[in-house]
């Protein structure tokens, strides 16, 4: 993120689930082989699920970040800016 936008966004009230990179348990690519910034997104993962890579395990983490989220109890948007 940008300076200062996470102070704006808590200044907010909003509730901010960062995600923690993670080399994937079993890569696709051999170190060596990565060319491209596809091949390396296909080889990280999301802590703590390193045998699913990120376009499946982002899933996960909020499904787990909004059971965790106690004062999570009205309307709830999902903001994903990788994509």
């Amino acid at each position: 993120m940008k300076p200062g936008v996470e102070e704006y966004l808590v200044s907010r009230n909003v509730t901010l689930a960062k995600l923690k990179f993670v080399e994937c348990n079993d890569p696709i690519f051999a170190a060596h082989e990565v060319k491209s910034n596809k091949q390396k997104e296909a080889n990280t993962c999301i802590h703590p699920y390193p045998n699913i890579k990120i376009r499946w395990s982002r899933y996960a983490f909020l499904r787990d970040a909004l059971e965790r989220c106690q004062q999570c109890q009205g309307p709830i948007l999902i903001v994903d800016a990788r994509d």
